[in-house]
């Protein structure tokens, strides 16, 4: 099944449109060495008269060579309409192009629509006015003090957010040594909710799980919207899985996660039943119009999870991570950081377990190794978190976990995304049980960095 947005998610082709578009000479100018889509996001809207309103929006990172310059990296937030909205934005907030044959819309990073302030932060003239001086070390307390400063884009979400590193070097007499920290800059001001939930549990895990860590805020700039962050050395923790070490990191995660669930102070952000309910029926209708000979599974699907929880009295309720997996830790030496706390919030502890369980078939393990080093992370937890894991909550909340991971196909547009989607909410069906059966079925969106 072929759809109108298809041709902006190959890679080749758009790498030759921009290639057209903007740099059209043959002869002379930049020429386009690659193309990669980080990112994709598909909103449909389904009702026929809101029908057009559906776009596609990516991020295009494009290896750029000029004649006698080496190769760069640049990159374009991008979104294709299906009707004519494409006029009405541009009318409202402006392009840097707009190419109507397309009904494509492109900005140049740092460029956003939506987030008006970024080029502040990714400028390193300008973001040296919002750098959290205060928490930063001697040598980097204040701006003369800065000799230089060089930004990295590590994770870019057109519109919504976006992670940098930024290298300091100091003008000292002593020397000083280079400094680095993190910005997370956001669209709106939730950055200062999120500084102060993350200084909390930064205190909670200084104090009581110094094993398992988070990093520690440095401050919030309201006029960048802009969370700032001290890093975290670390190597990404999927490497840890068949190492030697495996077994003795998945316990340590385990007890990490009961602690933080445990000790962890409930925020005003509440993940709720009901929401994951009403989450999963729009979610279907979706689906549904976008694939109907999935009907018949999407319907079974739908009924059995509403039922199903249709007869709970209650969850235990605590903190928790909202988006807990294998991508979100670090390891160095005996601790474990965790990652990006956007979604955190109250809710049912099983949720994150449930996350980390599924992610684990997700990676380059046999799905036997995936069901062992399951089955040993969920033993270690409850023996951490010292309460009855009700099996038929969690296989809930694994299957929810499966139809989340189907619904991300479809809104990454992925190539082959039916068959995916159809595989994977067949795993949804069965939930614990069928959990041994899957594979790499649907490998998400990749993120890259690009250096500024």
């Amino acid at each position: 099944m072929t759809h109108p947005f298809d041709k902006f998610t190959d890679a080749t082709a758009m790498g030759e449109i921009f290639q057209a578009r903007l740099w059209p000479s043959a002869e002379a100018g930049p020429k386009v060495l690659g193309c990669e889509i980080l990112f994709a996001h598909h909103k449909a809207y389904l009702g026929g008269a809101s029908r057009h309103r559906s776009y596609l929006a990516l991020c295009y990172g494009l290896q750029v060579s000029d004649v006698g310059e080496p190769a760069g990296a640049l990159m374009f937030h991008a979104k294709a309409y299906l009707g004519n909205r494409s006029c009405e934005e541009i009318a409202a907030v402006g392009a840097d192009w707009y190419w109507p044959d397309l009904k494509l819309a492109v900005w140049r990073f740092p460029r956003d629509p939506k987030m008006p302030h970024l080029p502040l932060v990714i400028d390193p003239a300008a973001v040296r006015e919002h750098l959290p001086y205060d928490a930063l070390p001697a040598g980097y307390d204040i701006s003369v003090a800065v000799a230089r400063i060089r930004a990295e884009v590590i994770h870019y979400y057109p519109e919504e957010r976006c992670t940098c590193r930024y290298e300091l070097e100091s003008n000292s007499p002593g020397g000083s040594r280079p400094l680095s920290l993190y910005g997370k800059t956001f669209n709106q001001d939730r950055g200062e909710s999120a500084y102060r939930n993350q200084l909390k549990l930064w205190r909670i895990t200084q104090r009581q799980t110094r094993k398992f860590i988070v990093a520690r805020p440095l401050g919030y700039s309201a006029k960048v919207k802009t969370l700032w962050l001290e890093p975290i050395n670390g190597v990404p923790a999927v490497g840890f899985l068949k190492a030697a070490a495996g077994q003795g990191w998945l316990n340590a995660t385990a007890e990490g996660l009961a602690n933080l669930h445990r000790l962890a102070p409930i925020v005003m952000v509440q993940h709720r039943r009901a929401d994951q309910l009403q989450d999963l029926h729009s979610k279907s209708k979706k689906l549904l119009q976008a694939f109907p000979d999935l009907a018949a599974l999407l319907t079974s699907l739908q009924r059995d999870l509403e039922g199903d929880a249709a007869n709970w009295t209650g969850t235990r309720q605590s903190f928790i991570h909202g988006d807990f997996h294998l991508r979100q830790l670090l390891v160095h030496g005996e601790q474990i950081a965790v990652l990006d706390f956007d979604e955190c919030g109250a809710g049912d502890a099983l949720q994150d377990v449930a996350s980390f369980l599924v992610d684990l078939y997700f990676y380059d393990l046999s799905a036997d190794e995936a069901a062992g080093m399951g089955r040993q992370f969920l033993q270690a937890y409850q023996y951490a978190a010292e309460w009855e894991i009700p099996i038929k909550q969690l296989d809930w909340q694994v299957r929810l976990q499966f139809f989340t991971k189907a619904y991300r196909v479809y809104r990454q547009h992925q190539n082959g995304r039916e068959e995916k989607i159809a595989a994977l909410l067949s795993l949804a069906e069965r939930g614990l049980a069928g959990a041994a059966a899957v594979r790499s079925v649907a490998p998400a969106t990749g993120e890259r960095s690009a250096r500024l």
